[in-house]
Order: structure tokens, then sequence, then C-alpha cells
């Protein structure tokens, strides 16, 4: 069967086309496919609907696609940061708080553990003391500020007690000891079976006042600042054989200078070789000490580690 289109005017003729067959002169005019009058095969000819229709296609394809990649991109991403956020949990050291009574005295402390800590082997301790009330705030305090990162990195064990919540005045931890530090003996394998004590401002004045009254469990006593109370010549006596490093802001009332020299000075005359630093440009908080600073108290741990620590001459801690 065939089709035809009306002849024009003036006599012109418009294309025949034929909707079957295989003839030479078979066209199909503005559809899909013509047969070529060269060659009498098959050419693509896609009408403007088509051709748009086809790259609406092709988007929605490449567009969905893009989706899936930037979707898959997303859980990727997700899964990332949460392994980055959940690294340091896995590398930090353990802080444990618990809570312990001792002749009718109940308290609260923290022990920092070194990163990977096994239960097996020995490690340096400190005991730290915080400043002011002395109370958990100020342990947590101390140790963010100046004990905790440096120890982790060190791999020493930190004991911080917090003073008891009905406590108004210094408090140097004689209520509680020795029973806590035999407790925190048997609990962890420390160094020697002795301690480096440190403290801040009135926890300053604690670690050394401990550290009279029990030398035998201490190596070595840090304050920064802190002086000991009157009477003094019997107790710096008592830490003569230990190592003393002692820090004072420049700043800082005269009161702590003068008493902190007179202590120092006392123990040369013993043959302690305690080292007095004046901070420059700081004041009652220590920041030359804190932070990416601590290491400057560990370096003086690290020194009392060393055999006779307490005589002799030692390198100021820089």
């Amino acid at each position: 069967m065939t089709s035809q289109f009306d002849t024009g005017a003036g006599g012109a003729t418009r294309p025949m086309s034929r909707i079957g067959g295989g003839g030479f002169d078979n066209y199909m005019v503005d559809g899909l496919t013509t047969m070529s009058s060269v060659i009498n095969r098959p050419t693509a000819r896609i009408s403007a609907e088509s051709i748009s229709e086809v790259k609406g296609c092709h988007v929605r394809l490449w567009g969905g696609i893009w989706a899936v990649q930037r979707q898959q991109r997303r859980y990727s991403l997700t899964i990332l940061l949460f392994l980055l956020l959940s690294l340091p949990k896995f590398l930090q050291a353990e802080v444990i708080e618990r809570t312990m009574q001792v002749r009718g005295t109940s308290f609260r402390y923290k022990v920092v553990l070194p990163a990977n800590y096994d239960p097996a082997k020995t490690y340096p301790a400190i005991l730290a003391f915080g400043g002011g009330s002395e109370n958990m705030n100020a342990v947590d305090g101390v140790l963010n500020r100046y004990l905790r990162a440096e120890a982790e990195r060190r791999g020493y064990i930190v004991v911080a007690p917090g003073a008891p919540d009905d406590h108004l005045v210094l408090w140097d931890g004689s209520e509680i000891f020795p029973e806590f530090l035999e407790k925190i003996l048997a609990d962890y394998k420390i160094e020697n079976k002795k301690f480096h004590l440190a403290g801040v401002s009135n926890g300053g004045i604690a670690a050394l006042e401990a550290a009279a009254a029990r030398p035998n469990y201490f190596a070595s006593v840090t304050v920064f600042p802190g002086y000991l109370i009157e009477p003094r010549e019997t107790k710096l006596k008592a830490i003569s054989k230990m190592c003393v490093f002692m820090f004072v802001g420049e700043l800082d009332d005269d009161v702590w200078h003068d008493e902190m020299k007179k202590e120092v000075d006392f123990l040369h005359t013993l043959g302690n070789a305690a080292q007095y630093s004046i901070e420059k440009g700081q004041a009652h908080g220590i920041q030359s000490l804190a932070g990416a600073n601590a290491g400057r108290l560990f370096d003086g741990f690290e020194q009392a580690r060393a055999p006779h620590c307490s005589g002799g001459h030692r390198p100021p801690l820089q």
C-alpha cells in the first residue's frame, strides 16, 4: 500500500513516501528513519522532541549516579569522622574516679592511668593536690591544666585526692594518710613504692606538709607555688633527703617569694640542691608551666628518678 502528498502550487510535488518496502525511492518525512537515496540504508534522524527526551533521560541517569555517589561519599565521610573522633579515646589514658573512707573521713579521688596501661608493669607516680578549696573541681584543674596530658605521654600514673566536702581550712591529707597511700600502692605497681608530690597554691602548701609528715612515701616534692607552715626547721629537715622544686610567679604576692626563698636557702645549708625558679611575667597562676609547658614539671620528676637527686649539683629546669 502506498501513500503520497498532494501536488503543491506551481506544479511542485512533495516527496513520495512508502511505509513499507525497501525500494530505492522509499522515504519518511519528519519520521525517525529515512532511506538514503544514495546507499539505500537507514540513517538516524531524530526529532527535536525525541532529542530533548533522550537528553532528559541522560541527565536523569547521570544525576541519579551522582546522587548515589554523593550519598556514598557522605556515608564515607561520616564513618571517617566517627573514627577520627573515637581515635583519641582509644589513645588517651583512662581517668578513674573513686570514693574511699578512712577513719570516718569520706573523700573522692581521681587516678590517671597512662595510655596502654598494663597492670603488670611498674610506673612512676605523682600524688597531686589542687589549689584553692582543694575539692574535686580543683583536682580537675590541676590535672587538666598541668599534669594529665604529659603524664599520658610520658607514662606516669597520677593520683589526686579531693578534700572532704566538710573541710573548711587548708587540707594536707593528714586524715587519710597513710591508709590512702597504702591503698594506691596495693592497687598499682608504683616505682620504688614512692610518689612524686605536686601541688599548686594551697595544694603546694599541702604537698610540702604531706612530704614533711611522711617523707618515706615520697621521692620528690614540686610546688608552683607553695611553702611550709611554721614551725619550719624540723619539716625542712624531714624533706632534705628528697628532691625539691619550687616555682613562683614574678608578679605574685611578696609573701610567696619571701617564704619560698627562705626555705630554699635553708635546704641548701642542709646540702639539698633544691631548685627555686621565678617565672618571668607570671602571676599566681603560673601559665609558663601549664599546657604545652607542663613538660618542665615532668623534667623535674625525671631528675628525681635519678640516684642522689637531693644532693649535689643539678641543672636548673628550663
